[in-house]
Order: C-alpha cells, then sequence, then structure tokens
C-alpha cells in the first residue's frame, strides 16, 4: 500500500492544521470559472478543492490512490462529480475535454511529470486554462518539506516556475506566475492568456 492510501484516514485532518484550504483559495483565486466549465481536479487527493468550487459545475477528480478518492466522494454530489483513478501521466479523458485543469500540491509527487504536463494540455480544451500550485525548490521550507517526504518514502521533484512554464510553452501556450508566498507559485498556461483576461478569464 503506498503513501497516500496510508494517510487517507487522518489526510483532512493533517492538511486543515497547516491551514492548506488557505492556499488553495489563494490558487483558485486566480481564475473565473463559468457555470458551463467542466473542471478536471488532476492529484485530487481527497477532493479538498472539490469543497471549494461551485456545485453545478462538472468535476472530474483524478488520483492515482483509491483510497484518498473515497474520501473525495463523499464530499461531491455524485451526479455533477467523475471519480477516476488513474496516475497523471496517462489519463482515460478525451482530447479537449476540459475546460479548467487544476493541479494542487501534487505535480512534484508524479513519477513521469513531462508526460503529465503533455497529459494535462492534451485534455485541455481550445482557450482552457491550467493552474499548477506549487512549491520553488531554491527556498529553504521547500527544501525541507523535500526531505521530509523521502523520510516517508514519497520522493518529489519540484520545479521552479520559469522551467515548469517552458513545459507549457513547448506545448504551445502562453504563460503566467503568480507568487503566493515567498515559496509558493501558481503557473497558469493557455492558449491564450491574453484573450482568457481580455474577456475576465482569469
Amino acid at each position: 500500500m503506498d503513501l497516500f492510501s496510508l494517510a487517507a484516514p487522518f489526510y483532512d485532518g493533517l492538511m486543515k492544521a497547516v491551514g492548506h484550504h488557505k492556499m488553495i483559495k489563494k490558487a483558485l483565486g486566480q481564475v473565473r470559472i463559468k457555470p458551463d466549465d467542466v473542471i478536471c481536479d488532476i492529484g485530487a487527493g481527497t477532493g479538498q478543492l472539490s469543497r471549494l468550487l461551485p456545485a453545478d459545475n462538472k468535476l472530474i477528480m483524478v488520483d492515482s490512490s483509491a483510497e484518498m478518492l473515497k474520501k473525495a466522494r463523499k464530499k461531491v454530489p455524485s451526479q455533477t462529480v467523475k471519480i477516476v483513478t488513474s496516475r497523471a501521466q496517462n489519463l482515460p479523458l478525451e482530447d479537449n475535454s476540459c475546460d479548467l485543469v487544476f493541479c494542487i500540491d501534487a505535480l512534484h509527487h508524479f513519477e513521469r511529470t513531462g508526460s503529465a504536463l503533455a497529459e494535462m494540455k492534451r485534455i485541455l480544451r481550445n482557450k482552457g486554462a491550467i493552474v499548477i500550485l506549487e512549491f520553488d525548490p531554491v527556498d529553504r521550507k521547500t527544501r525541507i518539506m523535500q526531505w521530509l517526504e523521502e523520510l516517508a518514502g514519497e520522493p518529489g521533484c519540484f520545479y521552479s516556475p520559469d522551467k515548469l512554464a517552458a513545459f507549457f510553452e513547448k506545448f504551445g501556450c502562453s504563460t503566467a506566475v503568480v507568487e503566493l508566498s515567498s515559496w509558493q507559485y501558481v503557473l497558469l498556461a493557455s492558449d491564450d492568456l491574453k484573450e482568457r483576461r481580455d474577456a475576465g478569464g482569469f
């Protein structure tokens, strides 16, 4: 059994203790969600992002841990959510099927980061947006977090904002970085960030 399956029963309590919901709110505040948007949450875990999303939007929650997703299922109405147990590098979703793709505090856990980012772009609809919340590896707090995760058997790979942006720019996206703190940032990627902003999309 992997680390996150073992952590599922007490994960929400731990995240509440460290104020994780505040960070999620900051990330969510970077985009405007339209009523007809299809939202995909990759690395959804126990569904903490889902509790802050509009109830009527179609939501796809993806995670490799079935135990974490069992917890997530209890937080969302079944008629508006699809639960998918899958690794991020091989998503069982159709091309151009999602308007907003979120990846909140999860990317550094993925085994094949480049493939996962390519999958996010593949499922994104034209003029959609990808929103990734991550931790800057140059900051001491990130290095401490990485060390603790390695001790727990979860080696992570943290990317700087510039390096992460370069991945999406290779796919033809324009990008923007929003610094949430000295060590936390949100990367926004879209086919056309300017058009989304002009239309009130961010």
